[in-house]
C-alpha cells in the first residue's frame, strides 16, 4: 500500500510552517514561468535534479547546512536552513524541507537529523534513488529573515521553486522551498 504524497497546502510550503507573523506579511510570492526566469537562475532553479550538485557544481565548492530550526512530528522531519559555501560560509539558498523518514535506511534517518548535510549528498552518498520533481517557479520579496540570513542589505526580489523529491515510482519523500540570493 503506498502512501500518499505530502500535500502542498500552499504556494510557500513547507516554507510557510517556520515563517513568523513578520515574514509572512512581508514575503510577497507570485508563481513565474520557467521560461520567465532570468539567468542564471533559470539555469540554477528549472531542472529536475537535486540543488545540491546543482549549486555545487555552480560555484565549484561543496555546500554544508547551516540549520535555523529543526522539528520531527508523526514520521516528518522539518527544517529551516541555509546552504553555505564550504570555505567561505557564502549563503547560496535558504530553504524549508519536509522530510518523510519512513522510507530511508536508518544510517541516512540518522544523517538527516544530524543536519549537517544537506539531503541531495545524504541520497548521494547512500546511493538511494530518486528524482525531482518542481512543482512551481516563484519570485518573492525577501523577508526580514531571509535578508539577514543571505546578508542581503534590502528586501530585494529573489527566486525560488518549490520541489517535490520522489522515488522512481512516484512515492513522495519531500517537499522543499528553494529559494536563492541575487
Amino acid at each position: 500500500m503506498g502512501m500518499k504524497p505530502i500535500p502542498q497546502n500552499t504556494l510557500l510550503s513547507p516554507l510557510d510552517v517556520f515563517q513568523s507573523v513578520e515574514d509572512r506579511e512581508a514575503c510577497c510570492a507570485q508563481v513565474i514561468d520557467a521560461e520567465s526566469m532570468p539567468e542564471p537562475f533559470r539555469r540554477l532553479l528549472v531542472h529536475e535534479r537535486d540543488m545540491t550538485s546543482t549549486l555545487e557544481a555552480f560555484y565549484g565548492a561543496h555546500v554544508h547546512l547551516r540549520p535555523l530550526m529543526c522539528r520531527e512530528r508523526e514520521g516528518m522531519y522539518m527544517r529551516l536552513v541555509v546552504l553555505e559555501l564550504d570555505v567561505t560560509n557564502q549563503p547560496v539558498e535558504y530553504g524549508a524541507i519536509q522530510i518523510r523518514l519512513y522510507p530511508f535506511p536508518d544510517k541516512a534517518k540518522e544523517l538527516i537529523r544530524e543536519a549537517r548535510q544537506p539531503l541531495g549528498r545524504i541520497l548521494a552518498d547512500q546511493i538511494f534513488s530518486y528524482r525531482s520533481r518542481p512543482s512551481c517557479f516563484l519570485t518573492l520579496k525577501a523577508t526580514p529573515s531571509m535578508q539577514r540570513e543571505l546578508d542581503l542589505d534590502n528586501a530585494c526580489v529573489l527566486f525560488a521553486r518549490q520541489n517535490i523529491i520522489e522515488q522512481p515510482g512516484g512515492e513522495c519523500l519531500a517537499e522543499v522551498m528553494e529559494i536563492l540570493p541575487p
